[in-house]
């Protein structure tokens, strides 16, 4: 079942399409990204979604196309949902970068946000894990300070690792999980964490 409706378009100043957003009208959210495709036709036709990109800068080089120079540019075509990697013609595999965040979150006890929380340890739970992850908690002391890294993060996990071991302080903090290498695929479940009150101030 699809639950998704995506736009491509290129942002301000651009002549090709180098952005994207998504909006899932079943969890009424929206999400943005640096996708850029010119066409596309979606699995309803064939098994996956195929696509192109338009690079004005290439040469084509399949077909041949006698009398092409690099002002011409070129489409490249991708089949999409298909493994966990970008794969060109060659069979050269390149990591495809990604990751969620959530929002901050914060302890309720004396009010939102009155008592910096310890987050000593917390406990990976991955339904699906194929390679590594990477996991790191974003701290911050103020709404309005940017976040940064615990001192320990960013932390790598594996299907063997039972807990990690933090040393995070902070009034907020959010969960970051990305993938940076090939052949790394995920699904995340439930964050579990040994949090606890810290003081006031900090």
């Amino acid at each position: 079942m699809y639950e998704e409706i995506t736009w491509f378009y290129p942002k301000n100043g651009q002549e090709q399409v180098d952005r994207v957003v998504t909006y899932n009208y079943t969890e009424n959210t929206w999400t943005t990204g640096s996708l850029a495709r010119t066409s596309w036709a979606d699995a309803t036709l064939y098994d996956n979604p195929y696509a192109t990109e338009f690079e004005p800068t290439s040469v084509p080089t399949f077909p041949i196309v006698q009398g092409a120079t690099n002002v011409n540019g070129a489409s490249v075509y991708y089949a999409h949902e298909v493994g966990n990697n970008e794969v060109d013609a060659l069979g050269n595999k390149t990591a495809i970068p990604a990751f969620i965040t959530s929002g901050d979150f914060d302890l309720s006890a004396g009010g939102d946000g009155q008592f910096f929380m310890s987050i000593r340890r917390f406990i990976p739970d991955f339904k699906l894990l194929t390679g590594d992850a990477q996991i790191t908690i974003n701290l911050r002391s103020y709404p309005q300070t940017s976040s940064a890294s615990s001192p320990l993060g960013p932390f790598t996990i594996s299907a063997s690792t039972d807990k990690v071991d933090t040393r995070a302080r902070s009034r907020f903090a959010s969960l970051k999980v990305a993938n940076t290498s090939t052949d790394q695929n995920w699904r995340y479940g439930t964050f579990r964490a040994d949090v606890q009150p810290d003081g006031m101030r900090g």
